[in-house]
């Protein structure tokens, strides 16, 4: 090749990479751009690659071809030489493919789920580097061996050893110098694209940290940064879907309380017959989650199917688990108890038409609600009630510092149609009586050793605190269970109501 005129040698490069460039145009670019935006670079580099060293082979061929060179040794220089600069050249053409697939995601509608196919960052590095690190070997031991060769042929003596090692540091030292411009122009062209995939992922989470989840990060590779980029976005949706559902569970809270009473029943402030003294009543609820399955309620100027006397319904409810489900049924309860007791019924008949009802919406689910239900005449402060598989509510007695509990039999509400109920008998509350209803999160709430609060430390509040109010004793047992359960999480409502004879 060195006896070859240059111009020859330089029509045959030129022939051959204008045939190459028309290709790249007419079939190469219209295949990567019919691709997804992640993968156009990675195949345009591939593409531009096969071009360069296909070009090189073609250029060897045609140079033996037509101007009789030998093809093993000066056309394997010059396919060595267009393979190397092909592995520079189509990694930085592939690099501002990725620039520009990397800004046009970021205007057009961008792709948002992570690659299905993964394309590792590390491994391309490693690829590229042990490449280039080969071909570079080849290119200086053919570098040197050509100097050596030609200290053979020349002779030894003195002037043809300095000149062999004056070759060889030149070529070594344009080898290398060339190796470093390269490599510095692939690592200035990459930290542009890496600028760009930081700075797409870093806005976007930004605008999340600051509640604005209307943002995507754009996928453009398939690499790491677009795994990373993927799995931003799903979480992202997933925090919107989130905050969706917070949302619409707040608005369900809200409905939710203001389906509880929001004051004392009237009848309850009227002074018994012997003018001994008034009814005080609180209830309170503690849900475990957004929205609950428990729920308490007064019924104003209820009337029983014995006289035309009007009384007050104190009504504590409990709907198996929590959630919206729970409160869904809680609620439709709530209707069907107020529209059974707008007539006279016992308590045994209300809670029997009110299971009529539950079983024919819930019957098989495996949802089912608990009631009690405590009955008040307003004058004498007789009671009655009925249950339906509830906590039986406790009563304790001030003057002879005693605890009873009203006790009824019944199933829960939705697991057996015609289930019978009773009403259970009378008594009157005197003077300094208690009376309170709870659920069974009340008494199975759990601290941090699994033991559970338990009806013995219900009866040691209720003693302990029975000289205050109603709203006081329930705040006193809320207190107790909270310093109970020590940061426990509580995993069941607690809904408690207190009537207390003043």
């Amino acid at each position: 090749m060195s006896a070859l005129p240059v111009w020859k040698l330089a029509l045959v490069i030129a022939a051959v990479t204008g045939a190459a460039l028309l290709l790249r145009r007419l079939v190469v670019l219209p295949h990567v751009l019919s691709l997804p935006v992640a993968r156009r670079a990675e195949r345009l580099g591939q593409c531009d690659f096969v071009l360069f060293a296909g070009a090189g082979v073609l250029m060897a061929l045609a140079n033996t071809v037509i101007n009789g060179v030998p093809l093993l040794s000066s056309g394997g220089k010059l396919v060595l030489g267009m393979v190397a600069l092909g592995v520079f050249v189509s990694i930085d053409l592939a690099l501002e493919c990725e620039r520009r697939s990397i800004r046009l995601a970021g205007i057009t509608e961008p792709e948002r789920l992570p690659p299905r196919r993964f394309s590792s960052l590390t491994r391309k590095f490693f690829a590229v580097a042990t490449v280039v690190t080969v071909l570079f070997s080849l290119i200086v031991i053919l570098a040197v061996f050509r100097d050596l060769w030609w200290f053979t042929e020349a002779g030894l003596n003195e002037g043809s050893l300095r000149f062999v090692k004056r070759s060889i540091l030149i070529d070594l030292s344009f080898i290398m110098g060339m190796l470093l411009v390269l490599v510095i122009n692939l690592a200035l062209s990459y930290s542009r694209n890496l600028r760009l995939l930081f700075d797409n992922q870093t806005q976007v989470l930004v605008r999340v940290s600051n509640g604005d989840m209307s943002g995507h990060v754009p996928v453009a590779t398939r690499d790491e940064f677009g795994f990373i980029a993927g799995h931003t976005n799903l979480m992202i949706d997933g925090l919107r879907d989130r905050l969706r559902l917070m949302e619409g569970l707040a608005v369900a809270r809200e409905v939710q309380e203001t389906l509880l009473p929001s004051g004392v029943p009237h009848a309850a402030a009227q002074p018994s017959a012997d003018g001994s003294g008034r009814l005080d009543v609180a209830g309170r609820c503690l849900y475990s989650d957004e929205t609950g399955g428990d729920y308490y309620d007064f019924l104003e100027n209820w009337l029983t199917e014995e006289d035309d006397t009007p009384r007050t319904g104190i009504i504590v409810g409990d709907v198996t688990g929590h959630g919206v489900g729970a409160a869904l049924l809680m609620a439709s309860v709530r209707a069907f108890v107020r529209m059974r007791a707008a007539t006279p019924c016992s308590p045994a008949a209300l809670l029997r038409d009110v299971n009529r009802q539950v079983v024919r919406d819930s019957y098989g689910t495996g949802r089912f609600v608990t009631m009690f239900l405590l009955c008040i005449e307003p004058v004498t402060h007789s009671i009655s009630w009925a249950a339906a598989g509830h906590e039986p509510a406790l009563v304790y007695r001030a003057a002879d510092d005693s605890f009873t509990s009203l006790q009824a039999a019944g199933l829960p509400l939705g697991t057996m149609p015609g289930t019978v109920y009773e009403t259970s008998c009378r008594r009157r509350l005197r003077q300094g009586d208690v009376v309170l209803l709870y659920t069974d999160g009340l008494v199975e709430a759990r601290n941090r050793k699994g033991e559970m609060f338990g009806r013995d430390r219900v009866r040691r509040v209720m003693r302990i605190h029975a000289a205050k109010d109603a709203a006081g004793l329930l705040e006193a047992m809320g207190g107790v269970v909270r310093r109970f359960k020590d940061g426990a999480p509580q995993e069941d409502d607690i809904t408690m109501v207190a009537v207390r004879v003043l």
